[in-house]
């Protein structure tokens, strides 16, 4: 729908010219709605009605509700969420009809608001019994909140409503996901024969879809029906032997030094070269059982526990405060130090910095109908407090992998906006709770190393990852900064420096080696004066200052050796083929698909920090599967576009917020599992770590989307 440049002024000319022409008062009506001004759009509709002949009233309404819908799922389409759902609810007061219910619930569901969502699709049902699709889509949420009973209640739903209806002979397809859907949600509880069933019934409906084979291998491998499983694991790879000769030609070029390759390859090779029909071969069989084996044996020990002899472990944290304001704020409390008890002031210090703000969003670009789940996060999202706090015989303690972490006050309590861990959940999710706390549920803690004088904590959680320590680590040092710290005082500072770009970095800020305290193992110190800074924002969430703060750094550093001579903008695909997941298994083809459009191929592993940061600054498009070198996401100019690859079962926001933060153009595209996600779980256990296959059509697709094309490529430096 194409609206004038000034529509409220130009309809208001054409109502004065003739005054007895509806539509045009519903399209006055309208621009005001997509002002946000509901009140004015309700006054212009409501006097036209009462001023028009009744007899024309009843179309005219008919008309108004029609170029409604059709302005709103315009909006929905377009990623402008919040004021398609304006737009559908003026459609309600009008007439609550099921579909725009259906579609007000789609609009809302794409801001993270599920629960008003499933309320809107109920609404729905309740005009319409039988709406398959408002079923469907309150188990779709269902399912990603992990609330299988009620998922599974919605689908069974959804799969009666269609039964007997003739639309449903034009969609088979959809009614096949339907099922193996529900077969997925059964198995998480367990029900794995049921789960079977299921998909047995959506291969009938799509008999030539290759993951329906693999999700009903998976069904059978749990009830360890191996001959069985194998049959369909077989018929999944014999439609997709592409797949299965790409993936095995990639692992014979790249994967000759990993075992874990090796094993996938040799996996996909036996199933390939085996009729459907082919007696399964006891190795087959032997290779199948092991893979299954290593998935039950996931079980990550997050919190492994160091051999020292009990009595010289510590108790963990007896309770904990939200904040550290609160603790501030609190009375002085018994101290739990090895000390004698006694009571004292607490003696710590608060110095507030950056208030919490709020960060705008723009919603990511797609071939898909609606966004990932990963993305909704509404219009904006808010970032807490930024502080320094000093803490006396405080203690401060970070697990071995380097995924939890708990800054612990005098009085033995946790400070929650301190101690972050994973999952990195977004900023105020319920869930980062710090009543969450792992350190909470733990037995002990190491025992505690104790320092002299004044110790600063730079490190953060997963300080080896280079995303975490530009965005997460390094920006603490302008809150350090700005808090009037005399950093020449410090004595220690705990932060990683056994990496290239964190020794490059560290030296920037001058930090000498002497002062740092590395992060290499499981820690646990207690200090006779403990300072640490926030976090820039919320970990993985960062605000816009500390990419600007990072861009500042870099620039007062002379232009490395490895550095490029730049000439024009130039459009980068960042390869992982040096690096040991997420890689591109079809980047070949890949490439093919890019160099004509003036694409080069870099590895950004060999590179220093500001060799990254000059090459991202002055790309024009770039493309990556998701991973660190996304990082330097945070040079790149405005209008920069990006193009993010995902695995299918992983996907992850902070790119494109940092897209966000710098006016970037964000487009996303999810990879593939051809023979299904059971045999993918085979291949991959953790989902974070699978590696890539792109549709080179959907990637073409999307690239025109973008408007990247051969014409208007850049010539490259």
């Amino acid at each position: 729908m194409l609206l004038p440049a000034d529509p409220i002024a130009h309809y208001t000319r054409e109502i004065e010219a003739d005054p007895n022409l509806l539509t045009n008062y519903w399209y006055l009506g309208l621009a005001w709605l997509l002002q946000g001004d509901e009140a004015e759009a309700q006054t212009v509709w409501f006097a036209a009605v009462t001023a028009a002949a009744p007899e024309v009233v009843e179309a005219g309404v008919a008309d108004l509700l029609n170029i409604l819908t059709i302005a709103a799922t315009e909006q929905l389409q377009n990623g402008k969420f919040h004021t398609a759902e304006r737009i559908f609810l003026q459609s309600l007061e009008i007439d609550a009809t099921a579909d725009i219910f259906l579609l007000l619930g789609s609009a809302v569901a794409q801001q993270g608001r599920y629960e008003e969502a499933i309320a809107h699709w109920q609404s729905a049902i309740d005009l319409q019994p039988n709406h398959a699709e408002a079923y469907r889509r309150q188990a779709e949420v269902w399912q990603k909140l992990g609330q299988w009973p009620e998922a599974i209640a919605a689908y069974t739903s959804a799969i009666e409503s269609t039964q007997g209806e003739q639309s449903l002979k034009a969609s088979p397809f959809q009614l096949a996901e339907t099922h193996s859907n529900l077969g997925w949600c059964l198995g998480k509880l367990g029900h794995w024969p049921a789960a079977a069933a299921q998909f047995q019934q959506a291969i009938a409906l799509d008999p030539e879809n290759s993951a329906l084979y693999g999700e009903l291998g998976w069904a059978l491998l749990q009830q360890q029906s191996w001959d069985e499983a194998i049959v369909q694991f077989r018929q999944a790879v014999a439609l997709k032997s592409d797949f299965a000769l790409t993936y095995c030609h990639w692992v014979e070029a790249h994967g000759q030094q990993n075992p874990s390759l090796q094993s996938n390859a040799r996996l996909l090779h036996l199933l390939h070269h085996a009729s459907p029909s082919t007696e399964p071969g006891a190795t087959l069989r032997h290779m199948l059982q092991e893979h299954s084996r290593e998935n039950r044996s996931e079980e990550a020990i997050a919190f492994p526990l160091a051999a020292e002899p009990e009595a010289q472990r510590t108790d963990p944290p007896a309770g904990f405060y939200e904040t550290t304001r609160d603790w501030i704020a609190a009375a002085p409390l018994e101290s739990h130090s090895s000390e004698p008890k006694s009571l004292e002031p607490k003696g710590g210090t608060y110095k507030p910095l950056d208030s919490p703000h709020w960060i705008a969003l723009t919603p990511p670009k797609t071939l898909e109908a609606e966004i990932h789940f990963s993305f909704r996060f509404g219009e904006a999202i808010e970032l807490p407090e930024t502080f320094v706090a000093e803490i006396p015989q405080g203690r401060f303690w970070l697990n071995a992998d380097q995924t939890s972490s708990a800054v612990i006050a005098p009085d033995h309590r946790l400070l929650g906006d301190l101690s972050a861990e994973f999952p990195l959940l977004s900023p105020q999710h319920p869930d980062r709770h710090p009543s969450h706390h792992s350190a909470l549920r733990l037995p002990s803690l190491p025992p505690v190393q104790k320092l002299d004088g004044t110790v600063v904590v730079l490190s953060g959680l997963t300080n080896d990852l280079y995303f975490h320590w530009m965005l997460d680590v390094l920006p603490k040092w302008d809150l350090l900064q700005r808090s009037g710290l005399d950093l020449d005082s410090v004595d220690t500072f705990v932060v990683s420096d056994r990496l290239p770009f964190q020794a490059e970095t560290l030296a920037m800020l001058g930090i000498p080696p002497h002062k740092r305290m590395a992060t290499d193992s499981a820690l646990h110190i207690e200090a006779q004066r403990l300072i640490v800074p926030s976090y820039p924002g919320s970990p993985a969430w960062m605000p816009q200052w500390a990419c600007h703060w990072l861009q500042h750094l870099l620039s007062q550093t002379p232009s490395p050796a490895d550095a490029r001579s730049a000439k024009g903008r130039s459009r980068l695909y960042i390869s992982r083929s040096q690096t040991t997941n997420r890689r591109l298994i079809n980047e070949a083809e890949v490439m093919h698909l890019l160099q004509p459009l003036g694409f080069e191929a870099v590895t950004l592993e060999s590179l220093s920090v500001l060799a990254q940061a000059e090459l991202l600054s002055h790309a024009e498009v770039v493309i990556s599967p998701h991973g660190g070198g996304l990082t330097n996401l945070a040079f790149c100019r405005p209008g920069t576009k990006v193009i993010e690859l995902f695995a299918p079962d992983y996907v992850y926001p902070c790119y494109w917020f940092i897209s966000n933060l710098l006016g970037l153009e964000y487009f996303y595209l999810v990879g593939k599992t051809p023979a299904g996600r059971g045999l993918q779980q085979l291949l991959y256990p953790d989902a974070r770590l699978a590696d890539l296959l792109i549709d080179l059509e959907e990637l073409r697709s999307l690239l025109q989307a973008a408007a990247i094309t051969e014409e208007s490529s850049t010539q490259l430096g």
